[in-house]
């Protein structure tokens, strides 16, 4: 390894450490006090609260890392234009695009651990994050089944059991409601192939009725039945599997079970296809700081106020692009592939036009 790569090198890890740190503290701070007061009502222990937000560290830390890879390539480079060596180097014959091999191999190392991270440390500990926060702080955790896909509530002498649950319509299928008297005696039922919440009410579709008396057992076929249930869309929405809790692996094979089942899967296939492209994001924000930060023929850099104003701007143009572009595969638009690799794509293309032009200006 040459003078000029450990410079380099080192120089980056420095600098990652010290934006990571002041990120991680924000964003840490931001989400302690938006939560203490719900800690506080809920009357946990410090060491409950403590437990939690050490759980959401790995989630948060995994968001943080682009952007401190990015913003830490921007003021490394930044400093090495304002202070001319970039302009030494070339005097002494040297390719400042070289200079950026370092950085690239490091996005790309970046790359490969935030992957390996997030299937291994994240899902678990936001799991366990989710269930003190629901459960324990907001008491609004529904209790799921054995697979994924089934979901149970009970409240109210009634039981109810849903196959599958989609967010974007609000639609519940394959639905069981079992309804007990005081002493717990079963009195009715009802299975139901879909269920959409309307008013207050629970609209049941194409059901089969039964009533459980002491007169006789009855059993009725309706088209539509309206009942009061324990259980609102924002119960479902809590209670379905979340992306973060979830690794690649596990995302593909719960799109699988609902395909299995007859159900449209696009929004868990567009959430396995986001798990593998979002950490690629560490190699493209690289490439695109250093293309914005190697400037050609001299010209004098800007300021690390500047540059860092520029690395907020391309982090939030990233997460507009990648949020509409996942929007998009949520509701059938766009492939999951696609949907999950637009924002990489479209920045990893202005990368490729910064190398070209600075390749120009050399």
């Amino acid at each position: 390894m040459s003078i000029i790569t450990r410079y380099v090198v080192s120089s980056l890890l420095r600098y990652f450490a010290f934006v990571f740190a002041i990120l991680s503290g924000i964003v840490m701070s931001v989400e302690f006090f938006e939560k203490i007061d719900n800690f506080m009502e809920a009357g946990l222990p410090l060491s409950r609260v403590a437990e939690f937000f050490a759980l959401r560290f790995p989630f948060m830390a995994a968001q943080i890392l682009p952007v401190a890879l990015l913003l830490a390539v921007l003021f490394v480079f930044g400093v090495m234009n304002r202070a001319h060596e970039i302009t030494a180097y070339r005097a002494g014959g040297g390719d400042p695009v070289n200079l950026l091999i370092p950085a690239l191999l490091l996005g790309a190392l970046a790359s490969v651990l935030l992957f390996v991270f997030s299937e291994a440390v994240v899902p678990a500990a936001a799991k366990r994050a989710n269930i003190i926060w629901l459960g324990e702080v907001k008491k609004e955790l529904p209790r799921p089944g054995k697979e994924s896909s089934d979901l149970w509530f009970s409240g109210h002498h009634t039981i109810v059991h849903i196959t599958h649950y989609m967010p974007a319509t609000q639609m519940a299928y394959g639905l069981t409601v079992t309804f007990f008297d005081a002493e717990y005696r079963l009195t009715r039922r009802l299975d139901a192939v879909s269920g959409f919440y309307d008013r207050d009410r629970w609209r049941l579709s194409d059901v089969l009725a039964q009533s459980f008396a002491r007169a006789g057992d009855r059993a009725d076929h309706t088209p539509q039945v309206f009942v009061r249930l324990p259980l609102t869309p924002r119960d479902l929405k809590e209670a379905a599997p979340r992306p973060e809790e979830m690794s690649f692996r596990d995302l593909s094979e719960h799109a699988r079970r609902i395909e299995a089942e007859g159900y449209d899967a696009g929004r868990p296939r567009t959430d396995a296809a986001a798990k593998l492209a979002f950490p690629f994001v560490c190699l493209v924000m690289t490439a695109l700081a250093g293309g914005l930060s190697i400037e050609g023929g001299g010209r004098e850099s800007r300021g690390m106020a500047q540059n860092a104003v520029i690395g907020v701007a391309l982090a939030f143009a990233y997460w507009a692009v990648h949020s509409l572009a996942l929007s998009l595969g949520y509701a059938g638009l766009l492939p999951p592939p696609l949907s999950a690799w637009t924002a990489n794509a479209l920045l990893g293309t202005l990368a490729a036009f910064l190398f070209f032009r600075l390749r120009e200006h050399l």
